[in-house]
């Protein structure tokens, strides 16, 4: 059996009643660009709304897995709504230095100049402990001005060492 907690962020989350592990979070919505809040769609997936004009390490996105316990992103991509007005790459990766530090072992170099669209990162999964971040970050100089997008990321709970 699950029990339900309703959030502060305006999601709903489902516990497991043996130890109250979170289970599933769904809901919530999306802050504005910039914000850092993801809406959970599905309740496995952060979705966040990205614009360019910060470039500087995590300036398109700076999140901090405060979920309690660690994830597994399973799938990741970037949805290109609006290109970049200038040449433009962008990285997108897990780091546990800060949310201010670029990291790109999810999407990395990503051209968001010359095509809208949806682009996959290389990475097949990567592992985002608790209180580590996920950043996104212009690649090499690139200049994010213009750029309109939402990245996504899937994931699952990873299973504590030992454990079930």
């Amino acid at each position: 059996m699950t029990v339900e907690r309703q959030n502060a962020d305006g999601t709903l989350e489902g516990l497991r009643e043996q130890d109250y592990a979170s289970m599933y979070r769904a809901g919530g919505y999306a802050g504005p660009a910039g914000s850092n809040q993801p809406s959970f769609e599905g309740g496995a997936t952060l979705s966040f709304n990205i614009a360019g004009g910060t470039d500087s390490g995590g300036g398109l996105l700076s999140w901090k897995n405060t979920l309690g316990y660690d994830i597994i992103v399973t799938a990741h991509w970037l949805d290109v709504t609006t290109v970049a007005t200038a040449a433009c790459g962008v990285d997108f990766g897990q780091t546990a230095s800060s949310g201010t530090t670029a990291a790109s072992n999810m999407i990395s170099n990503q051209d968001v100049h010359s095509a809208t669209g949806t682009f996959n990162g290389g990475a097949l999964s990567v592992k985002v402990p608790n209180n580590a971040w996920i950043t996104g970050s212009t690649h090499g100089g690139g200049a994010s001005a213009g750029l309109v997008a939402r990245a996504n990321f899937a994931f699952t709970r990873a299973p504590a060492a030992g454990g079930k």
